[in-house]
Order: structure tokens, then C-alpha cells, then sequence
């Protein structure tokens, strides 16, 4: 037996030694957590009190927590809590193939967002263009938010949480334009404000290799692969692939929960 193999059996063995404990059973947790994480209730408390540490927490605590955040239940209630950052008073319940319009959506925000950077000089000289490029960013911001609401890819839900925190750090700079972000995540434009921003402000925000615009459009070509991953092993995994290259395909790419 390898060594590798030797302590995984110890490590294992050890692990299910230390669960054995029956004043602190594992099971019970896993039971209770499952029970909720089923019929929707108390989702976010349970979650918050999973996660909570302090300085006197044993190891069977922290055993525990350990396997809640690694139970598909746990990560299928994440999901959900994410979700819940991209929420819309209206959202298109018809809407198919929702991971592939991530994708599209996400790129053509990393377009718009990467074009402002590089090109900020040309694009804010002249009001006129500076308005239509911040328009089609915002839309395409708002429309990855949408596909954001409904996707099942919990790698394109946690860079797409942190988007909107980036925008949030941002949001008093961009209201000082025009950009205003409102209580849904979303972005509104006012043309009018950002036709006499001054140029000057408009290149620090969205021009240059650690603009605001910079960290979006990373964060959205993130978003676009992690979403188009998502589609692809959903399609391979429904196709006719032969058995092996559909294993492959999952094991590396399936964030399934």
C-alpha cells in the first residue's frame, strides 16, 4: 500500500472514530439539517449557526461542520442563499438553455466593461459615446444579474456575488455620474447626470487597469466560463457520448448538487 494510501485508511479511520461519539451525534445533525435544508425552513439561521466557530469549539464540532459543508443538501441550500443576491420583482419564468445565456450575457459584459478600460480616453471625450457605452454596459450587467437569478452553476453564483459587492463598494462613486444601483442589484442610468460628468471622473471609474470597470470584467469572463462549463457537462452528460468520455467530462467539470 502506498503511503498516500496508508494515511488516507488512518485518517479515515481515525475521523470515524472521532464521530463515534454518541453525546455529539453526527447523524442526528446530518438528520436535523437535512429535515430543514427539505422543507425550506429557518435555511439562513441554520446555515449561519453551521458556520459559526469560537475559540472553545472540540473537534467532534468541527468534524461536524465539516460534513454539513460538504453534504449536497448544505451546498444546494448555498446555492439558494446566492441566488438570492440577483433576486428581480419580475423574472422570465419561460426562459431555456439559461446557463448558455449566462455565458453570452456575462461575455458581452466583460466586452462592454473591457472596452471602457482599454479604451476610456476616445470613449470619454465625447459625452455622446461615453452615454451609449455605460448604457450597454448596465444593460448587460443587469441582464447576467438576470441569468444569475435562475442558474444551477454555484461557480458562477460565488464570482457573481462577489460582482455585486464590488459594485455595492463602488456605488456612492457611480451615483456621483449617473449610475445609480438600486435595492435589486440592478443598474439605472441617468443621461442627463452622466452627459456633464466630468471626463476625468468617468476615466478613474471605468478606464484603466484597476478601474472599477476592470474588476467587472474579470469577474464576468469568470462567470461566462463557469456558466458555459455548466452547459456543456449538462449537454455531454445528456448526450450520446460514450461512457468514458462522459465520466471524464463530469468528473472534471460537474459541480452538480
Amino acid at each position: 500500500m502506498s503511503l498516500y494510501g496508508i494515511n488516507a485508511y488512518t485518517s479515515n479511520s481515525y475521523y470515524s472514530a472521532l464521530l463515534a461519539n454518541k453525546n455529539n451525534s453526527l447523524a442526528d445533525s446530518l438528520s436535523t439539517f437535512n429535515k430543514n435544508a427539505s422543507n425550506g425552513d429557518n435555511i439562513s439561521k441554520f446555515l449561519k449557526e453551521a458556520i459559526k466557530t469560537d475559540k472553545d469549539t472540540d473537534l467532534h464540532t468541527l468534524a461536524r461542520k465539516v460534513d454539513l459543508a460538504r453534504s449536497k443538501g448544505y451546498k444546494k441550500a448555498m446555492t439558494e442563499e446566492y441566488k438570492k443576491q440577483f433576486s428581480a420583482e419580475k423574472t422570465d419564468s419561460k426562459a431555456d438553455n439559461n446557463e448558455v445565456k449566462l455565458a453570452e450575457n456575462a461575455k458581452l459584459l466583460s466586452g462592454c466593461a473591457g472596452a471602457m478600460a482599454i479604451n476610456g480616453r476616445e470613449i470619454f471625450s465625447d459625452p455622446e459615446q461615453a452615454v451609449s457605452a455605460i448604457k450597454d454596459f448596465a444593460e448587460s450587467y443587469n441582464s447576467t444579474l438576470d441569468g444569475l437569478q435562475k442558474s444551477d452553476s454555484i461557480n458562477a453564483l460565488e464570482k457573481g456575488v462577489s460582482m455585486v459587492n464590488t459594485t455595492k463598494a463602488y456605488a456612492r462613486a457611480l451615483s456621483h455620474v449617473g449610475v445609480k444601483l438600486g435595492s435589486d442589484n440592478r443598474l439605472t442610468v441617468d443621461e442627463e447626470k452622466l452627459k456633464s460628468a466630468p471626463e476625468g471622473t468617468l476615466r478613474s471609474l471605468f478606464s484603466g487597469n484597476y478601474s472599477f470597470a476592470t474588476k467587472i470584467a474579470d469577474k464576468a469572463s469568470y462567470i461566462s466560463r463557469a456558466a458555459d462549463i455548466k452547459a456543456q457537462v449538462s449537454y455531454n452528460v445528456k448526450g450520446n457520448m460514450d461512457y468514458y468520455n462522459k465520466m471524464a467530462v463530469s468528473i472534471m467539470f460537474n459541480d452538480n448538487i
